[in-house]
């Protein structure tokens, strides 16, 4: 009985909020040869466009790394048809971990902005680029200002010799049409023994889009622990302007957060450790976390949680904290069951805000038994992270993958919110992008992707005997029909619409047809084993 209750108080968010009308559309799978891809930026160009960035990696046929392939941007229409390719363009690259996209401020065309490593002459270079819409570059106008020119070079034993400037994490903001940049560097040999102190030490530049270093801080080692890892980087207070450093460190055989406020200057104001632990007996997991300023009191980390328990082993949640105290404020659990039966596992892919006051949440469910299946999930919530609507993104059939520090989400000049995912096939060289934009403008159209998307989720699958079902706080389910492959109807359900029985049917595929009260239907395939 406590563990059926534990399961529905977190669910209560989901169906105490209402309802709101949105359309989408979406690309998939968008083909990138023999190299895998990574999300790095989204940009809403002038023109109605939508850029997305891709960092592309070369690997062998038994999935080794070779080597960094370049960088892939790829433009975005959307129209009566919807979602469709209007141009792309490949900028061969060494390193392509870090970049930024923005619209350039001093004129009509826009930025493209990374950092290059040169192996030989242990530097590394901020290299601004600028394009136009049509993603053409101007090489004359290339732009490259030296950040560091004394890399320390050491002997990495899991790794070939390389200068040591760590980017890993977000590095990039643009704050005034000026570049906030922010990267660690070695300064010794981490393996020297003894003694044992920190390596690295944090710089933050603000740079104009002319090449100009206008501040520039370095931070010493002292001020953080060693195990200390430097993951998000972002706007804390809009006036006075202040940013945050999120840090994460390992005690108590667990992730911790530290959250390090800066004023415009890069001067630390204050250090603060965020408590991991949430209702329920659930604890914050920050390994994969995104932290995100909401408005002048209060601001919003969404992360993995996880609880030793057979029902509720793992999900995704996003709390509303106060700035002041760091109290929780509000909070909403998205939870792995009933995706699967297994370990499960979540991560955060973005968390925007949106112009009307309210927050577009991206995450993605695994099930780490069933060959890393995974399925992705869109949710807009409001002020008290309560859900407007969630949609389940049902085709993906590999592991979504996610890398931190990427920007795979991000809401549009005019409103939408687009995002970007990889659906990577275990065990197997193939890995694919493809993205998603949804539309909130009280549309009650039936967009042709409606396949693609739906307002519940189902799981797990396949299944043993019984199938659950979660929707969306803006629908309303009336009826579940199970038919064979041949067309036969096997069963017809018109309440208790939460699971679904299929217990003394053979092992083999279904179909189970959902019909809401407002006349939608959507089909799809069960597995029964």
């Amino acid at each position: 009985m406590k563990r059926t209750a534990l399961f529905l108080i977190m669910w209560f968010a989901l169906v105490s909020a209402y309802a709101q009308n949105y359309t989408y559309d979406s690309l998939c799978h968008y083909y990138m040869g023999n190299y895998y891809p990574e999300f790095h930026n989204i940009l809403s160009l002038r023109d109605g466009g939508i850029l997305f960035n891709l960092g592309l990696r070369n690997y062998d046929e038994q999935g080794g790394y070779i080597s960094d392939y370049g960088q892939e941007l790829v433009k975005l229409v959307q129209n009566e048809e919807g979602l469709s390719v209007a141009a792309s363009a490949f900028i061969p690259d060494e390193y392509v971990y870090s970049t930024m996209m923005e619209r350039d401020t001093k004129g009509n065309g826009n930025l493209l902005v990374d950092i290059d490593r040169d192996f030989d002459n242990l530097t590394a270079t901020l290299h601004i680029r600028h394009f136009n819409d049509a993603l053409d570059f101007d090489d004359g106008d290339d732009i490259f200002v030296l950040l560091e020119d004394t890399l320390f070079l050491y002997h990495d034993p899991w790794t070939n010799d390389a200068p040591e400037l760590s980017l890993q994490g977000e590095q990039f903001l643009f704050d005034g049409g000026d570049i906030i940049l922010r990267y660690t560097i070695l300064t010794q040999d981490p393996f020297a023994q003894p003694p044992y102190t920190s390596p690295y030490v944090t710089v933050f530049a603000r740079i104009g889009t002319d090449g100009i270093i206008k501040d520039k801080k370095v931070l010493p080692a002292t001020l953080f622990d060693p195990s200390h890892n430097f993951f998000y980087f972002g706007f804390f207070n809009e006036s006075p302007r202040e940013y945050f450093l999120a840090n994460r460190f390992y005690v108590n055989n667990g992730t911790s957060m530290e959250l390090c406020v800066l004023d415009s200057m890069f001067c630390i104001q204050r250090i603060d450790t965020i408590d991991r632990n949430l209702t329920g007996n659930l604890i914050t997991y920050f390994q994969m976390c995104h932290v995100m300023s909401f408005d002048e009191s209060s601001y919003i980390i969404a992360s993995e949680y996880e609880r030793n328990s057979s029902i509720i082993n793992r999900g995704v949640h996003v709390t509303k904290y106060d700035k002041t105290t760091h109290t929780i404020l509000a909070n909403t659990c998205f939870p792995t069951i009933p995706f699967t039966e297994h370990t499960g596992s979540a991560h955060c892919l973005g968390l925007e805000r949106t112009a009307d006051g309210n927050l577009f949440f991206a995450h993605c469910t695994q099930d780490r038994m069933a060959g890393y299946v995974g399925q992705v999930g869109v949710a807009k919530l409001d002020a008290d992270m309560n859900v407007i609507w969630l949609r389940y993104c049902l085709e993906p059939t590999g592991y979504i993958h996610e890398v931190r520090g990427s920007k795979s989400t991000q809401v549009l000049e005019d409103g939408r919110f687009a995002l970007g995912a990889v659906d990577f096939a275990p065990n197997e060289m193939f890995a694919s992008p493809f993205f998603l934009v949804f539309t909130d403008e009280g549309s009650t159209d039936i967009p042709e992707m409606e396949s693609f998307v739906r307002p519940y989720a189902f799981g797990p699958n396949p299944v043993h005997d019984e199938l659950h079902l979660i929707y969306s706080p803006d629908v309303q389910p009336a009826q579940i029909e199970l038919y064979d492959l041949q067309g036969r109807l096997l069963q017809t359900q018109t309440q208790g619409f939460e699971s679904i029985g299929l217990e003394g049917l053979a092992a083999g595929q279904y179909l189970m047809k959902v019909t809401l009260n407002n006349g939608k239907t959507f089909t799809d395939r069960v597995v029964k084993e």
